[in-house]
């Protein structure tokens, strides 16, 4: 399944963000002992995103990366 560029995900939060604040999250948890055993697979998943090109998008983008996986589209009932 392709990127739809059709779509139009307007950045309110971009990926890129979202990705530096996971990772400060990620790197304090420890000192807090605060498990983020979710927040560690909400990072991987941004950073898949990131790396796909997409860090500039906003991150609700993100729903392509699930509508690959499945072979769905999210869209209008």
């Amino acid at each position: 399944m392709t990127r739809n560029p059709s779509r139009d995900f307007k950045v309110a939060a971009p990926v890129n963000l979202i990705v530096k604040d996971l990772g400060i999250i990620h790197d304090e948890t420890p000192r807090c002992g605060v498990p983020i055993l979710f927040g560690a697979l909400a990072e991987q998943r941004f950073l898949e995103a990131q790396a796909r090109g997409w860090g500039e998008d906003d991150m609700a983008g993100l729903v392509q990366l699930w509508e690959e996986a499945s072979g769905k589209r999210v869209g209008k009932a």
